[in-house]
């Protein structure tokens, strides 16, 4: 038991604490060990969220698309594998859509895991105004984070898409995986 009762308290031989916690008033006095005194962080709203997320999309959709398109403007008629009449893209059409898949995957790498790993922010985000960091440290989670978060956006829609609402009532507009990865999404000072 430490001085006045207060066992493993902060400043009494106790670790100080970790992430955003802080001092109730601006200015205030820190215990020896705390650091400094940082604002509270501005978590980021939903709506810009789901605006990066969406400029993202387009982004890393846009040649897989234009693949896409390719491939169907130069099918030409013919005989599908059940024997009915349709049109059937070519082998350049089927190159050029598989091409614009695989650029498509190389942008998301870049963008969601590489970039956002680094810097925090994909570049949706970046165009937002938003960046992903550690729940702990305010630093870029990295890609191998990054990567597990984006991958695991499966656990966001599984319950009828919950997860991808959770951010509107939850105190720091976690999603399910910002919460399993230890990340929340803050406004990037400018």
């Amino acid at each position: 038991m430490g001085p006045g009762g207060l066992a493993g308290a902060p400043g009494l031989g106790a670790p100080a604490p970790t992430g955003f916690l802080r001092p109730p008033v601006a200015g205030a006095a820190l215990p020896a060990g705390w650091g400094t005194w940082a604002p509270p962080p501005a978590y980021a709203h939903w709506g810009w969220r789901v605006l990066a997320t969406v400029l993202d999309g387009m982004i890393v959709g846009a040649p897989q698309l234009v693949g896409r398109f390719y491939a169907r403007t130069t099918a030409t008629l013919g005989v599908d594998d059940l024997g009915r009449l349709a049109f059937v893209p070519t082998s350049t059409g089927v190159t050029v859509a598989l091409a614009g898949i695989g650029l498509s995957v190389v942008l998301w790498f870049a963008s969601r895991v590489v970039a956002q790993g680094r810097t925090g922010q994909s570049w949706g985000k970046r165009i937002v105004g938003v960046r992903l960091v550690h729940e702990d440290t305010e630093q870029p989670v990295g890609a191998w984070w990054a990567f597990v978060r984006d991958v695991g956006q499966v656990v966001n829609a599984l319950p009828l898409y919950l997860g991808y609402l959770w951010p509107l009532w939850d105190e720091r507009r976690q999603t399910f995986t910002d919460k399993l990865s230890h990340a929340v999404v803050v406004r990037d000072p400018r």
